[in-house]
């Protein structure tokens, strides 16, 4: 879909697969196999069933009490999570949007283990260790370890035994790191675990907060927190740098021994060195594939601009007009300032009608049968900025016009309006999917009747596993 040309593959480590993807990818950017990257990891049940028949590791109850002495498993759950990776100067230079930075990372394998649930203590702490090392920070500054923790009674102990192991041979420093586990939220994701653990981390990262590691009630007998430097972090807490910037480690070891571990640092603070002036009028733009989407589109838009008054006016307008598809249903609103902006969205979002007669409002419908017209659009958007780039120009009359021919289907050149310019990329509202039922209904599907035998002119469905 989205017409890439670089290497794509399918990590299968079992429980690291998803980690192991983002450290390949990390690979293919510093060996110039791509210049940026996708790494993620879906784990879905398709059927709403729970198996009877597990491997020894299940929770009675399907909670994960990652390090607390009452676990007797893990649960499951489900996710989906993608992540885009990019060099950090490009990142920086491109003006993108940067949750956070991987300094490093490392992948080894068990070797000979006890048995497949029985994982490898040195084996894990040569990976955190190599982490480190390839990330060429000090370990004193790592203050979080995102740990796999599945809340079994014998993969804790040993995990936290490698962690430990691995500290030891640079620190003697007690309870400065604090661990915790994404699974005790929202369960074992199998082949996605580690990406939700970068996503716990990521956005930690970004709020300077650590969420508690939930069902945690009394330490695991059988691990010595108070003689180690790690502590399990069962309470919401700020997350303060000392000294230095923040920086945590995320684990994940997969039932297939082999074993990976990531090293993120806070995204750095980018000062984009504007001149000080008036701001001068924009358009920002939205659509949507459908108009009950576009109309939700416009509601978020109006929430967030209500609750997030620091954020710049123009760096709005950049971000939606240059990080956003255009789809057939679109709005244009023509704003002098935020406040004008913020009095636009809100009367259209009241309205509940996108086509409001409001003054610097436009919107369109983009027929497929209006090719001829889309085309001639298209000439005159180029023409309009051509002209106007070439006379210095971006006035009301300008950009009233660009509104119109974009609510016409017109392909708008936004890099080219924005060229020179220093603006940066922004968190905005994403795209509002129709909430649309996608589910087999088997009520309707499945005669409401007892089984009986087939016969030879019956069509009989049967779910099978």
């Amino acid at each position: 879909m989205l017409d890439l040309k670089g290497p794509s593959m399918v990590i299968n480590t079992s429980c690291s697969s998803s980690l192991v993807a983002l450290h390949l990818a990390c690979q293919g950017i510093r060996n110039r196999e791509c210049d940026m990257a996708i790494a993620g990891g879906v784990k879905i049940s398709l059927l709403p069933l729970k198996m009877g028949n597990g491997i020894g590791v299940e929770s009675s109850d399907g909670r994960t009490r990652a390090f607390d002495d009452g676990s007797d498993g893990t649960g499951v759950g489900e996710g989906v999570f993608t992540v885009l990776l990019k060099p950090l100067a490009q990142a920086i230079k491109d003006r993108d949007n940067i949750y956070a930075v991987i300094k490093g990372s490392a992948l080894n394998q068990d070797g000979r283990s006890v048995g497949i649930t029985a994982p490898s203590p040195s084996a894990q702490e040569d990976v955190i260790i190599q982490a480190w090392k390839n990330s060429g920070v000090d370990p004193e500054t790592i203050t979080y370890i995102e740990a796999h923790g599945t809340g079994t009674k014998l993969g804790d102990p040993i995990e936290f035994e490698g962690i430990q192991r691995a500290f030891s041979r640079y620190t003697n420093r007690k309870s400065f790191c604090a661990i915790g586990s994404v699974k005790t939220n929202i369960g074992h994701l199998d082949n996605l675990a580690g990406l939700a653990g970068v996503l716990k981390m990521v956005l930690s990262l970004k709020h300077k907060e650590l969420p508690p590691s939930l069902h945690y009630q009394k330490p695991n007998r059988k691990i010595n927190f108070e003689d180690s430097p790690v502590y399990v972090n069962d309470r919401l807490q700020k997350w303060k740098p000392d000294g230095f910037l923040l920086r945590c480690g995320v684990s994940s070891f997969g039932l297939s021994g082999t074993n990976c571990h990531v090293i993120l640092e806070e995204a750095p603070e980018i000062n984009i060195n504007r001149v000080t002036q008036d701001h001068e009028p924009n358009i920002l733009t939205l659509s949507a594939k459908s108009k009950s989407s576009l109309q939700e589109l416009i509601k978020q838009y109006a929430e967030f601009l209500k609750s997030n008054n620091p954020i710049e006016f123009d760096d709005i307008c950049y971000t939606a007009n240059t990080g956003r598809g255009h789809y057939p249903y679109r709005l244009a609103i023509h704003a002098m300032d935020m406040d004008d902006l913020k009095d636009k969205l809100q009367k259209v979002n009241e309205s509940g009608d996108c086509q409001l007669a409001v003054n610097g409002v436009y919107y369109g419908e983009i027929k497929n049968n209006r090719a001829e017209e889309i085309a001639a659009a298209d000439l005159e958007a180029q023409q309009t900025i051509s002209y106007y780039e070439k006379h210095g120009l971006r006035n009301d009359v300008f950009l009233n016009k660009i509104c119109s021919l974009y609510s016409k289907g017109a392909h708008i050149h936004w890099n080219e309006i924005y060229k020179g310019e220093k603006l940066k990329r922004l968190s905005l509202p994403t795209y509002p999917f129709d909430q649309t039922r996608c589910w087999v209904d088997l009520d309707k599907a499945v005669p409401n009747e007892p089984w009986r035998e087939a016969k030879d002119d019956d069509m009989l469905y049967t779910i099978g596993w």
